[in-house]
């Protein structure tokens, strides 16, 4: 049976004070398992980015905690999360976050060079993942070279090259014209199928819902339904 590789406990995230206080997640407890490919959906200011973020240790909860393969996010350092996020987590935002200077070959390259990962290995493993994600060819184009959904799909394999445990993508298709956007659906589809990777998205795309194993979906920062196909 595939172990839970993340856990969140009770957690809730408030920000202002007082009168200006804004709740964007109420004490929401969830698991996620090994080789997931699920789908947390929801209206804009649902609350499903902010979990997100709090799951992937970009943001901090106001309560609760969530534990990544085990740990507690809260209890590290600034340095080791940082350190566990980049061996562990891969992620993928609507705006691409490319590095411009940068090929696509060494914006995915990134990521290895940090873990220390040798030059005859990132080469290699870059070359294979950029054929996994249909764009052979295209190494050494530099972002303002590729169309938009040839972006997403760079931002797709740095996520997934450094070999995480999770890969976590917020609205990857919300800049995508929807045929683009039903590729790279396909392409994350196949890698999960292929890699076991475990996959969790904040979407509100219903292409990305229709192919989902598993759908979460957010209101007013609360769980109202989780269905698994």
């Amino acid at each position: 049976m595939a172990e839970n590789i993340i856990e969140v406990l009770n957690i809730s995230k408030h920000y202002g004070q007082n009168e200006t206080r804004v709740i964007a997640v109420k004490s929401i407890s969830v698991k996620f398992k090994e080789g997931e490919f699920t789908a947390i959906a929801g209206p804009s200011g649902s609350g499903k980015t902010t979990l997100l973020n709090l799951m992937s240790g970009l943001d901090v909860p106001s309560d609760g905690q969530v534990l990544l393969a085990g740990k507690a996010v809260s209890e590290m350092s600034g340095n080791e999360l940082s350190d566990f996020r980049r061996d562990h987590i891969g992620l993928i935002f609507q705006s691409f976050n490319l590095i411009p200077v940068l090929t696509a070959a060494e914006n995915i390259e990134y990521i290895m060079l940090l873990q220390g990962i040798n030059k005859d290995e990132r080469i290699e493993k870059t070359l294979l993942i950029l054929k996994d994600v249909g764009l052979e060819g295209k190494a050494d184009r530099f972002p303002a070279e590729l169309s938009g959904g040839q972006q997403q799909r760079v931002a797709v394999a740095r996520a997934i090259v450094s070999d995480p445990d999770i890969i976590m993508a917020d609205e990857p298709t919300a800049n995508l014209d929807s045929a683009t956007g039903s590729g790279l659906i396909d392409i994350m589809k196949k890698l999960n199928e292929k890699m076991g990777k475990t996959f969790i998205f904040s979407t509100h795309d219903k292409m990305i819902m229709d192919r989902a194993k598993r759908l979460i979906v957010i209101k007013d920062g609360e769980i109202v339904s989780d269905e698994t196909a």
